[in-house]
């Protein structure tokens, strides 16, 4: 059991889920309406989150504390869901606003999702790998 249930209230309670260990990540992420990935930038950065890039390649909208790799997967001028540390009003704000507006969730999946193919699509890379081939075939 969660030592963070007794801090959701019973209302909260309905939409907040504490599942415990899990073997099928991709379903409970597809459930969800957004993803929140923080971290203590005092201990560590993020590298490139697997969390977000699976977020992202099937639309849902993340938010995430602005260390680590995080600004590469958006790139340089993406900053719309970048946490500042330590700032839990900017965090439960951001979160309010992506519950409370499904019209801007949805805007907000679609940037995470076209960020994410952009940088780490298939595409990229089999082009990436092709251009890499030509450079070795002809030397």
């Amino acid at each position: 059991d969660s030592p963070y249930r007794s801090l959701v209230s019973n209302v909260q309670s309905k939409s907040i889920l504490f599942p415990g260990p899990q073997r099928d990540i991709g379903a409970l992420m597809n459930i969800s309406d957004i993803g929140v990935l923080t971290s203590n930038v005092r201990m560590h950065g993020e590298g490139i989150s697997n969390a977000l890039l699976e977020f992202g390649a099937i639309g849902i909208p993340f938010l995430a504390t602005n260390n680590g790799g995080t600004p590469e997967i958006l790139g340089k001028d993406e900053k719309w869901n970048l946490l500042k540390p330590y700032e839990p009003i900017e965090l439960a704000e951001k979160i309010g606003k992506l519950l409370d507006d499904p019209d801007y969730r949805r805007e907000l999946g679609g940037k995470c999702k076209q960020a994410v193919e952009k940088k780490f699509g298939i595409e990229r890379m089999v082009n990436e790998y092709e251009e890499l081939f030509k450079v070795v075939i002809i030397r």
